[in-house]
């Protein structure tokens, strides 16, 4: 089994602030942590985490500057025990960076320099794709690559995140009509592309889909899921981790943690809910620690979905259903 990751790989600067971030004026910094980011790097190394099977190959494809960082963050990926034969070095270029201002609140603000990132415009070759992941690569390679795994009937899961506005729609095209594609925005990206109510968002872009999935994220409500085929609509809620004695240090990379788990669970055979269910509380461990690639294993995340069905503060049986549209089936998703 070969699962691709295509996405930034960034060097992340964090900024742990000593109050609210106040823009346009001078905010105090308590610490400063240099750590490996980037969707795609983030999203390799949770799938790694929850797939520790080493007979599944974990391949990225990106690119990083000739600097020591960039050489760094290859060698970490390979310690990982990731794939990084399609890691391009480019000479002469900084690898990305990321400046990640972190407020007591857990609440993050990003601001990226793409480096190397946006330099990483040749169009591998996919071989026996199972599953292709795609964060938000360049424009330039977007098409080649997600034509390559639509001819190997790879499932294929999609989040651009900040880029849903520049390509969103340019992506639905590309994978209308293609049962196993499935579509991750986050609720702010979806309706800063699409106009309208979110029901009236996923009419359209379901019309426009024309099959396949869309699993939109909500942060601390959870994920509101829609099957284009059938028109099954229903949410999970995401637990609230105050009540059960947790805290909220950080929310960044907890989006890339959500698809990483969301795709590896549906790839190995959960169904559509349970598979949700799994990204919710991977994305809820993960805002309890520092460090974008401080991800959770996937034992920590089956003890705390069980934690979750049996705790009182919060009761788990099936996800709450807001609206149910069409059949009831989330077998064998998408």
């Amino acid at each position: 089994m070969t699962i691709y990751v295509f996405g930034r790989l960034n060097i992340d600067t964090v900024l742990m602030l000593e109050s609210s971030l106040n823009l346009g004026e001078k905010n105090l910094v308590r610490e400063v942590r240099r750590e490996f980011g980037g969707s795609g790097g983030n999203a390799a190394v949770a799938i790694r985490r929850f797939l520790d099977d080493r007979r599944v190959v974990v391949r990225i494809v990106g690119c990083v500057g000739s600097d020591s960082e960039g050489l760094d963050y290859v060698e970490y990926l390979r310690m990982q025990g990731i794939d990084v034969s399609m890691v391009r070095i480019v000479e002469g270029a900084s690898t990305g960076r990321a400046f990640v201002l972190i407020e007591p609140s857990g609440r993050s603000t990003i601001a990226t320099f793409p480096g190397a990132n946006n330099l990483c415009t040749d169009i591998p070759r996919i071989e026996s794709a199972e599953l292709c992941l795609v964060m938000n690569p360049p424009i330039s390679v977007l098409e080649g690559v997600v034509k390559q795994c639509v001819e190997q009937r790879a499932l294929i899961v999609v989040d651009l995140g900040s880029s849903w506005r520049a390509y969103g729609r340019y992506v639905t095209r590309m994978l209308r009509g293609y049962e196993k594609a499935i579509l991750v925005p986050n609720e702010f990206e979806l309706l800063s592309t699409w106009s309208g109510t979110l029901e009236h968002v996923l009419e359209s872009l379901c019309s426009e889909l024309g099959s396949g999935t869309i699993v939109v994220k909500r942060g601390p409500r959870g994920a509101l899921v829609r099957r284009c085929s059938n028109g099954l609509q229903f949410v999970v809620d995401a637990p609230n981790l105050e009540e059960m004695g947790m805290k909220i240090v950080s929310t960044a990379g907890c989006g890339d943690v959500f698809t990483a788990v969301l795709a590896t669970s549906i790839l190995t055979g959960f169904d559509l809910r349970e598979a949700v269910l799994y990204a919710v509380a991977a994305a809820s461990l993960k805002a309890t620690r520092m460090g974008v690639q401080n991800v959770p294993s996937k034992t920590e995340i089956e003890k705390f979905v069980e934690r979750l069905r049996r705790g009182s503060s919060y009761a788990y049986e099936a996800p709450r259903i807001e609206k149910v549209l069409g059949t009831d089936d989330c077998s064998h998703a998408p």
